[in-house]
């Protein structure tokens, strides 16, 4: 009789290791991995090296090798504000969230608040909040004045995104 295959062992060459042992009946069987970042930072794609190791009951081995290029994802971005109107003298909260397939890539956020600009650096997916001061309801005479505001988001491998959003301030 022959050997089997015990287990297969692949290094997914971004500092993952896993290890599946299937009944010597297994032909065939889906394997996926999901690469966290195109490491290293800085670029927009890497090549990696994968190895896979298949062990049998004799103590028999065998490995091979493919390369694979793992290319960066572009971020995605919304942004809104708690309160869609707020007084004049008020802080206007601004809720942002950033996705990314990338889940280990951190973020450069510019926001424009329309009278000030704001750079943050280092951020990471998910939800953020940030204040802005309103001092006045704008430069018109009318009771309230709508301030747009842009958001723009970089990944660490150069993937952009941006959202818009605005919030009204009222005379008081």
């Amino acid at each position: 009789a022959g050997a089997s295959i015990i287990d297969y062992s692949w290094n997914w060459g971004d500092g993952t290791t896993e290890t599946l042992t299937l009944p010597a009946s297994a032909q065939q069987f889906p394997v996926t991995h999901v690469y966290r970042d195109d490491d290293p930072t800085g670029t927009a794609l890497d090549q990696v090296t994968a190895t896979i190791t298949v062990n049998d009951d004799d103590t028999g081995s065998a490995t091979t090798t493919a390369g694979i290029t793992v290319t960066n994802a572009v971020p995605s971005v919304t942004a809104s504000f708690a309160s869609g109107t707020i007084d004049e003298g008020q802080d206007g909260v601004l809720l942002i969230d950033i996705s990314d397939p990338g889940a280990d890539d951190t973020f450069d956020v510019e926001i424009d608040w329309g009278d000030r600009v704001e750079t943050l650096t280092g951020l990471g997916v998910g939800a953020h909040s940030f204040t802005n001061h309103y001092r006045d309801d704008g430069p018109t005479t009318a009771p309230q004045d709508s301030y747009p505001v842009r958001v723009s988001v970089v990944d660490d491998d150069g993937g952009s995104a941006s959202a818009a959003s605005s919030v009204t301030v009222k005379d008081v």
